[in-house]
């Protein structure tokens, strides 16, 4: 990339990342409900890693990473929303006209969603230690984090593919829903040998499952490369397929 393109890129993540600070009901959000969910799920379910197989003992320290990529989630998907919204109010149209590429603006989403995950993991490491739960350290959170921020990455594209099919801030719910139920269908309430029926053949398929796994691993333990690689797969796999429509999609929808 150009030094012309790198200065772009950083003006478009600024305007992207300035949205914290002029909707902080929507970021407060995104960060809260995570934490909330953690503990109420903490709260009614806490007594199953009793039966073993956890890992753990603790059983917020088991929620943990789930609660990691649901922030991702709720991240990305805002950067859908905020598309949608430029694509409403003309701003697109707009950049399109200026010697900007269409990948860039694919590009500014997912930088946005992914640094925006700090903002959720930082609430929820302190009151997961709150309760004393037992991480595995500095390097295991920072681990965890960055799988967050890859699955944001993913979310935002899913997120931008949408905003670009309806072109309406409406279709928000369209943007996260899928997400979050993709990481509800993995071992994020137990582990896979405790999951029943259907569950257990969903979450064994699900290429969300390893991604999970792997910020669960590095959370309560230490990190392999036999957890590494089915995660890695994971992230390119998915990837692939969601910012190739999403650029296809691009291409067809601004014109």
């Amino acid at each position: 990339m150009s030094s012309v393109g790198a200065k772009r890129l950083l003006r478009l993540l600024r305007r992207a990342l300035n949205e914290v600070v002029r909707v902080p009901g929507v970021t407060v959000q995104n960060v809260l409900a995570p934490t909330l969910i953690m503990l109420g799920t903490t709260a009614v379910f806490g007594k199953l890693v009793e039966g073993g197989g956890f890992g753990t003992d603790d059983y917020m320290a088991f929620l943990l990473p789930w609660a990691f990529l649901q922030g991702a989630a709720f991240t990305g998907a805002a950067t859908g929303v905020n598309f949608a919204r430029d694509i409403e109010r003309g701003l697109v149209d707009r950049l399109l006209v200026a010697p900007i590429s269409r990948g860039l603006l694919i590009v500014v989403n997912a930088l946005a969603a992914a640094t925006r995950t700090v903002l959720p993991v930082a609430l929820l490491v302190p009151v997961a230690l709150a309760f004393g739960s037992d991480l595995s350290g500095p390097g295991g959170v920072a681990v965890a984090a960055l799988v967050a921020a890859g699955f944001a990455m993913l979310a935002s594209a899913w997120a931008t593919l949408i905003a670009l099919l309806t072109r309406t801030q409406e279709a928000g719910p369209m943007m996260q829903a899928p997400v979050l139920l993709t990481i509800m269908l993995t071992t994020s309430y137990a582990p896979q040998e405790r999951l029943a029926g259907w569950m257990r053949d969903i979450a064994d398929v699900n290429p969300v499952t390893p991604i999970l796994e792997l910020a669960r691993t590095a959370l309560l333990s230490d990190v392999v490369w036999s957890d590494v690689r089915p995660a890695l797969i994971a992230f390119a796999a998915i990837g692939a397929v969601l910012y190739a429509v999403t650029w296809g999609q691009m291409r067809l929808s601004l014109v």
